[in-house]
């Protein structure tokens, strides 16, 4: 065992969920990279540790009972995101703007045509930001797996057919192009993809269990921009290594100068 790298309540370290498996209770450790890599129980060519967890299983608290969980612990990773009309921070966090309207590719791979995150960016038409454009839809493309869009429409005929409500906008959710609810059970589709609608943060996550690739798609509001999304974007460690990755959300290498360059 090693008591330095598990942590409770959660602090700014790694949320790593697990769920009890006597109670169904939902939990998280908490992993801090440079104490995982330097500890004795760290496997790297798996990159694996375990960890005894203790559980109570009545009121005694003289029983209870242990189980070794093995949680795969992958390699730190970055985050990007576009807000606003639209502000823009890329992976190696260089600040840009870019208030234009179309759809735009945020993150692509120059070797795997299959893996694309693109996104729609909406005029707001309004006086107060007339120059301005907002993120309207966001899609998610990748090789074996269904293609998940998100998007709030922008017209009334249009909100009309959509099926979700979410933070008091109209909200489209896709799979391959059907239109569902966004607690529709996507298990029988794929089940390495998650979809998950938080309203107590106006937040929809799309995650790619088996990746770790994860978009936190944030409804928002205003009585200037109306309704848009922001988006972050995190990728795990080691994503697509030996592939170039690009877009508006830069190349994450640690490198802000070649952001928006094509290598």
């Amino acid at each position: 065992t090693d008591t330095n790298i598990i942590s409770y309540p959660p602090s700014t370290w790694w949320p790593w969920p697990y769920t009890s498996p006597y109670d169904n209770s939902y939990f998280y450790y908490n992993l801090d990279p440079a104490t995982i890599y330097n500890s004795v129980i760290f496997d790297s060519a798996t990159s694996k540790i375990e960890v005894c967890h203790v559980a109570s299983i009545t009121n005694n608290p003289n029983i209870f009972d242990a189980k070794i969980i093995t949680i795969i612990v992958p390699s730190p990773g970055t985050a990007s995101g576009i807000f606003g009309d639209p502000h823009i921070v890329t992976f190696d966090e260089m600040h840009f703007d870019c208030q234009a309207a179309g759809e735009f590719t945020t993150l692509k791979s120059l070797e795997n045509s299959n893996f694309k995150i693109q996104e729609r960016f909406t005029a707001t038409e309004s006086g107060a930001c007339a120059q301005a454009s907002v993120s309207t839809g966001v899609a998610v493309v990748d090789v074996g797996k269904p293609i998940i869009q998100i998007s709030t429409p922008r017209t009334s005929t249009q909100a009309s057919s959509s099926l979700n409500t979410f933070n008091g906008c109209p909200i489209d959710f896709y799979v391959d192009g059907s239109a569902r609810q966004l607690d529709a059970d996507l298990s029988g589709i794929d089940a390495s993809i998650s979809v998950s609608a938080y309203e107590d943060e106006d937040t929809i996550k799309i995650k790619h269990d088996d990746t770790l690739l994860t978009l936190n798609v944030t409804v928002a509001k205003s009585t200037s921009l109306g309704c848009h999304i922001m988006v972050q974007v995190t990728l795990p460690g080691l994503f697509r290594s030996g592939e170039t990755l690009l877009g508006l959300l830069g190349t994450p290498n640690g490198d802000r100068n070649d952001d928006w360059r094509a290598s």
